[in-house]
């Protein structure tokens, strides 16, 4: 699946993300584990989560890529591997 997982600018911790500390970063997304909390009000996952449980994981040779924002931050994505057995109603 593709992961939308680091963004310049403010982040969830309150902390600012230069856009040169983003794309200096980037690569240390792979082989890191992928994980996510189901929420039924939306039928989505969110993320962030003090239950969240581990879905799957990014290989080495996933492309990142960049996408500029609406709101002028940088999106950086991947794509990640999805543990069928593991990852619920996320598949």
């Amino acid at each position: 699946m593709k992961v939308d997982f680091f963004a310049s600018g403010d982040n969830a911790h309150r902390l600012y993300i230069s856009e040169e500390t983003l794309r200096g970063t980037a690569k240390t997304i792979y082989n890191k584990p992928v994980v996510w909390k189901y929420d039924e009000r939306s039928d989505d996952a969110l993320s962030h989560e003090l239950d969240e449980i581990p879905c799957g994981f990014v290989k080495e040779d996933s492309p990142i890529e960049e996408k500029r924002l609406s709101d002028g931050r940088l999106l950086i994505s991947t794509i990640a591997h999805v543990w069928k057995k593991y990852s619920g109603r996320l598949v």
